[in-house]
């Protein structure tokens, strides 16, 4: 599920960001419950993004020499933890790669 307004949305750009990059990389099903109307640019584009039909990836690496929790795909790289690890933020992803 996809959430990709800045309004009434608890989630920061960074996390909004991580959740589009793991529908990209998950594939399947999409959907948003956002109302269009509250979308700006950023989020609009973002959803759009969201929305393209992509096919399942799967990880290149999960490796401990990045921390323990960075997880390496062909299409993004994410952090799953509470530091940033090289141009990916905390809780992050790095996406299109």
């Amino acid at each position: 599920m996809a959430i990709c307004r800045r309004e009434l949305s608890l989630l920061t750009a960074t996390e909004r960001h991580t959740v589009a990059a793991m529908l990209d990389v998950v594939g399947g099903l999409r959907a948003s419950s956002d109302p269009i109307a509250m979308l700006d640019e950023e989020g609009l584009a973002l959803l759009r993004r969201c929305l393209e039909i992509s096919a399942p990836d799967r990880p290149t690496t999960l490796t401990e020499s990045f921390g323990g929790a960075v997880t390496h795909f062909s299409r993004a790289r994410f952090n799953l933890t509470d530091s940033r690890v090289g141009d990916v933020p905390p809780h992050g992803a790095q996406w299109p790669l």
